[in-house]
């Protein structure tokens, strides 16, 4: 009963005492979605369509020559030749949990989020790093470090269960869709 309560309280308004006053912190953007999740989930409901932010992520755009270039041929511009292997199955993965929660608006909300946030920070900083030609250990650190670590924490109950795996095969769906690029090219 005690554990029940302090869930309870743990998902409630964020209510924190210090000093003897209470102050009342807003729930996190993800926690906000966490909650809407688990509420449909429990509601049993079903959607039929892609959220449409959501749609622009998981469509390939036209890349600058105005073709799709795929994931394997992008690696390969970029000198990434061996993590291509890697990168199909975690990519796949990642195509195979998006399907699994393909009805779920809630989760494509989450999907969403994950994805644009990804897109933001491989750009605010691996991008340059690639551009600059710096060695693929110090990239893949910094792939773990600024994307995967962080967007790990962001997820907090993680309802959908997005490891490091997914987030990773999320980098490299992105990157088949055109949306990353692995090299100045």
């Amino acid at each position: 009963m005690a554990r029940q309560s302090l869930k309870q309280t743990a998902k409630g308004n964020f209510n924190q005492q210090a000093g003897g006053n209470i102050y009342n912190y807003p729930p996190t953007k993800m926690r906000a979605l966490i909650e809407a999740y688990e509420h449909e989930r429990l509601a049993n409901a079903t959607f039929n369509a892609i959220i449409e932010q959501l749609d622009y992520y998981l469509n390939p755009i036209n890349g600058e020559s105005g073709e799709v270039i795929g994931l394997e041929k992008k690696l390969q511009i970029g000198h990434f030749d061996e993590f291509i292997s890697y990168a199909m199955i975690a990519k796949d993965m990642f195509a195979r949990k998006l399907e699994q929660h393909r009805f779920s608006k809630v989760a494509q909300e989450i999907f969403l989020y994950v994805l644009a946030d990804i897109w933001t920070m491989f750009h605010q900083k691996v991008y340059q790093p690639i551009c600059d030609n710096e060695a693929h250990g110090m990239i893949m650190q910094k792939i773990q470090n600024e994307i995967i670590e962080v967007i790990s924490k962001r997820l907090e109950d993680n309802v959908l269960d997005i490891d490091s795996g997914c987030i990773s095969g999320m980098i490299y769906f992105l990157t088949g869709n055109c949306h990353i690029k692995w090299s100045k090219e």
